[in-house]
């Protein structure tokens, strides 16, 4: 895959995965400000075999598991990407950055 095609996808994988973030109780993604053009909170790889790595920076809520969470998340990003798009999820891996004490 070219680079700008690669580029274009992975921008949209990311959108995919920012929105599945969303949707997780107990989550608060790392702040959403681009640097650079890059999401701080969720970087994407896609390989030569079209396999998809996504690594999630997520701040958590201190009553929450953070391995029930962090199952949720990987869950949620892997049904939306390999359902909105022709890719395979290789892996979700999540970076708990933060605990967050008040709601």
């Amino acid at each position: 895959m070219n680079g700008n095609l690669s580029r274009q996808y992975e921008n949209i994988i990311t959108s995919l995965s920012t929105v599945a973030l969303a949707r997780v109780e107990g989550v608060v993604p790392v702040s959403p400000a681009k640097k650079a053009g890059k999401n701080r909170g969720v970087q994407v790889f896609i390989d030569e075999h079209n396999m998809v790595t996504i690594n999630v920076s997520v701040n958590l809520y201190h009553d929450k598991a953070v391995s029930d969470v962090a199952y949720a998340i990987q869950e949620s990003i892997k049904n939306d990407v390999e359902s909105a798009t022709i890719f395979k999820v290789k892996s979700v891996n999540v970076n708990v950055v933060g605990v967050i004490f008040t709601r």
